[in-house]
């Protein structure tokens, strides 16, 4: 089931079996547990509903971290495509959502051409959520460069956690 605006859904579920509550969100899924329904001896019935709530905060960035690109490129990699796909499949399932996505690079090279390519690469993915059928209006892409660095960039490995693209729930 998917929640309303409000965050609630009802289900009516069959007594007698077990159940299991996963929250799904955009690159997150957390089993929160199970639910077990047992069935009504005979002349028994249930009169009031079984009520559970759940709180749970889910996050506002999300990093897509398998979505690659050819070096000093804006053009996906084919390895790209599942996590797009699941990026693809919360924006139809959520279809108020509005997302930013925001590339970032690290400081290798000019900062122009670093920012030029960040843009690029958020807008490919832009391109590609819209070629799947989001409309354009849902979708911001904006590059950053090497801005926001979310590690140290005199290492090779701080420079590999600084390229990344993330998605904003707006």
């Amino acid at each position: 089931m998917s929640t309303d605006a409000n965050g609630k859904f009802s289900i009516h579920l069959p007594a007698g079996d077990n159940y299991f509550i996963t929250i799904k969100n955009l690159n997150d899924t957390t089993h929160y547990g199970e639910l077990n329904i047992p069935a009504p001896g005979e002349g028994e019935f249930y009169s009031e509903p079984f009520k559970i709530n759940i709180e749970y905060e889910p996050a506002r960035t999300f990093t897509l971290d398998n979505v690659q690109f050819d070096f000093g490129k804006a053009s996906l990699r084919p390895e790209s495509y599942p996590e797009l796909q699941e990026l693809l499949d919360y924006m139809q399932l959520k279809e108020d959502t509005r997302i930013e996505i925001a590339g970032h690079t690290d400081n290798i090279g000019n900062d122009m051409d670093n920012l030029k390519l960040s843009e690029q690469r958020a807008n490919a993915i832009r391109s590609w959520l819209i070629k799947k059928g989001i409309a354009p209006g849902r979708i911001i892409a904006k590059g950053y460069g090497a801005a926001q660095p979310l590690s140290d960039n005199n290492t090779e490995e701080g420079r590999r956690l600084t390229r990344r693209t993330e998605v904003r729930i707006l």
